[in-house]
């Protein structure tokens, strides 16, 4: 078991040529950010990376960002998604060894966070969540938020066995300044 939430990788997909089968879809892993297709990062490894190193350009490029199990980042530390969303597609600094005939028109025009996707997963509605959806996903294409409705028949409060007697009293008071002493 790998508990460590400190982690980041990247990995390419190359369409490798094969003279008898054809051609055949393969993975390189651990790439260099620069040239990964997929980045698997958790928050903390690219706030750290985000500290730590000032070649953050790989964050530039980013046309779908997923946060998985919103929830348990929640109850960890919720900044650290914050401050990577807010470096996600920014201007790059270098160039990197970039080939410009590859890199899309609106990334060059500082509007690639109106192209990017969102996608925020948790089991539950936050405020922090909805917040966070609601001020990063400005995509031109809209925002959806999918959820599913609970039934009154399953419903947790359905499940309470045991019966409380509510008693409500009423106690007299003249004006609202004497009812502390009732």
């Amino acid at each position: 078991v790998n508990d460590d939430d400190d982690f980041k990788f990247g990995f390419s997909i190359k369409n490798v040529l094969k003279k008898k089968e054809g051609k055949r879809v393969g993975v390189k892993l651990y790439t260099d950010f620069y040239k990964s297709d997929c980045i698997l990062a958790s928050p903390l490894s690219l706030k750290l990376h985000l500290e730590r190193e000032d070649d953050n350009d790989f964050l530039s490029s980013i046309e779908i960002c997923t946060i998985l199990h919103s929830d348990v980042l929640l109850m960890q530390n919720w900044d650290h998604v914050m401050g990577v969303m807010k470096a996600i597609n920014q201007q790059p600094k270098k160039m990197n060894e970039t080939d410009f005939s590859r890199v899309r028109q609106y990334f060059l025009s500082k509007k690639a966070e109106n192209f990017r996707q969102l996608i925020c997963l948790a089991p539950f509605n936050d405020a922090n969540l909805i917040g966070t959806f609601k001020r990063h996903a400005k995509s031109f294409a809209g925002r959806l938020r999918v959820g599913s409705k609970v039934s009154v028949s399953s419903a947790a409060i359905c499940d309470v066995n045991v019966k409380v007697k509510q008693v409500f009293q009423r106690i007299p008071c003249s004006s609202i300044a004497e009812q502390g002493a009732a």
